[in-house]
C-alpha cells in the first residue's frame, strides 16, 4: 500500500490495539462473513477506516472528502423526526461534555434546524439517515445520524456553523481517516490490483 512494512500484529503493552501496519483480516464483502473466499489481509488502518463500506462507496467518499466529487442534496427533517432530533442533541452535548469538548450555546435544536444542519440524508454516502432508535445493542448503526465537526482540532467546539449531520460509517471514516486523501484513493485504488489479489486474498 505504501512500501511500509508490516508491522507485528499487537503492541506488547496493549494488546487491545493492533500497530497501525499490523494485518488485520476484512470482509471483501460486508455482511457475508468471514468465509473462503470473502476474506483479505489489510493493514488495520485502512480496515478500520473502510468499515461496513464497499469499496467502491469507500473510494466515491473519498473522492467527495478529496472535493472531487460534488456532495450530495439533502433535505431538512420534517416534523416526526423532532423529538428524536432534540434527543440526539441533548446526548451530543451531554458526550461533548464528558469528553472535554466545549459545547457552544448555539448548538441547540431551534438553531440547528434554522441553519439547515438538521437534515434527512446523508451528504457523503447518500443514505437515509436514521433518526428514531439510533442505538441497537452494539451501538449506533452504520446509518444513524451523527454530528460531525468540520474542523475536528483539539479543542475545537460544537457549534451551528462547524458541524454537519452525516451517517455513522461515514463519521467513523472520516475519523479513522489515517491518511491524506490523495493516499488514500491510490490505496482503495490498490485492493483492485494484481498483486494485491495475488498476494492477500485468503482462499
Amino acid at each position: 500500500f505504501n512500501g511500509v512494512p508490516y508491522e507485528p500484529l499487537q503492541a506488547a503493552s496493549d494488546l487491545s490495539k493492533p500497530y497501525c501496519m499490523s494485518l488485520s483480516l476484512d470482509e471483501i464483502s460486508p455482511g457475508r462473513g468471514y468465509v473462503k473466499g470473502n476474506m483479505r489481509w489489510l493493514p488495520f488502518l485502512l480496515n478500520t477506516c473502510l468499515g461496513n463500506l464497499s469499496d467502491d462507496q469507500a473510494h466515491v467518499f473519498a473522492r467527495r472528502l478529496a472535493g472531487l466529487e460534488p456532495m450530495l442534496p439533502a433535505a431538512i427533517i420534517r416534523p416526526e423526526h423532532y423529538e428524536a432530533a432534540k434527543r440526539a442533541i441533548i446526548r451530543k452535548r451531554y458526550n461533548a461534555k464528558r469528553c472535554g469538548i466545549p459545547v457552544l450555546p448555539c448548538f441547540e435544536f431551534e438553531c440547528l434546524l434554522d441553519k439547515g444542519v438538521l437534515v434527512t440524508h446523508c451528504a457523503l454516502t447518500g443514505q437515509e439517515l436514521r433518526w428514531g432508535g439510533t442505538h441497537g445493542r452494539q451501538g449506533p448503526r452504520a446509518d444513524s445520524a451523527s454530528f460531525d465537526r468540520l474542523n475536528p482540532g483539539k479543542g475545537s467546539p460544537y457549534f451551528a456553523d462547524g458541524v454537519q449531520v452525516i451517517s455513522m460509517s461515514a463519521n467513523r471514516f472520516k475519523s479513522n481517516l489515517p491518511v491524506n486523501d490523495s493516499r488514500l484513493l491510490d490505496a482503495i485504488a490498490f485492493l483492485q490490483h494484481p498483486d494485491y489479489l495475488s498476494s492477500h486474498i485468503v482462499s
